[in-house]
């Protein structure tokens, strides 16, 4: 099997992908207790961090976060687990 097709192949969307870089960030086996205990929205939370920091801040100010509407992103599906 190439390459290509495994990933392809592998399981999982996006928020499956993005707890693997979480975890793999700090060094976290997914399987592990502290994995499975880890919610989505942890998980958002934890990258959102991440990518300000990278982007030159420690956190996100309220006010350029004021455009997320956290109850139509909950009826959306999000931050389902």
């Amino acid at each position: 099997m190439t390459a290509a097709r495994l990933i392809a192949a592998a399981p999982g969307g996006p928020m499956e992908r993005l707890r693997f870089r979480v975890l793999r960030e700090f060094c976290v086996l997914p399987g592990s207790r502290a994995a499975r205990k880890m919610t989505d929205r942890q998980c958002l939370r934890i990258a959102a961090m991440l990518a300000a920091e990278r982007l030159g801040g420690t956190a996100l100010p309220e006010e350029e976060n004021a455009a997320f509407d956290e109850a139509r992103f909950l009826k959306l599906g999000g931050g389902h687990g």
